[in-house]
């Protein structure tokens, strides 16, 4: 998928938000989160496909795997992620479309 979620949310921002909380869980909440995932996968959602190991430990990654890092701290490419940002004619029609009320 190349858009951004929800669909009718309005113009995405140009500049990306580090996404970085996973650090912040203990071992307990990166399982439990692994666990219920698992079982929505199991009950038919068709995502989370990445979040099927059965433990958090299957989820460690050494450092030097990882793609970037630069003094201490990991990097990300903005070519290794899907583009966001939607055609400037998709971009204007939502812009005028949530201004005038019809979308919300």
């Amino acid at each position: 998928m190349n858009t951004g979620w929800p669909v009718h949310m309005g113009p995405v921002w140009r500049e990306r938000i580090l996404y970085k909380h996973y650090k912040y869980r203990s071992a307990e909440q990166t399982q439990k989160r692994l666990d219920t995932r698992r079982e929505a996968v199991a009950r038919g959602f068709p995502g989370w496909d990445h979040a099927i190991a059965p433990s958090w430990r299957d989820k460690i990654q050494e450092s030097s795997s990882l793609k970037r890092y630069n003094g201490g701290r990991f990097e990300y490419s903005e070519t290794d992620l899907p583009n966001h940002i939607e055609p400037p004619l998709k971009r204007i029609s939502k812009k005028l479309l949530h201004q005038i009320g019809l979308l919300v």
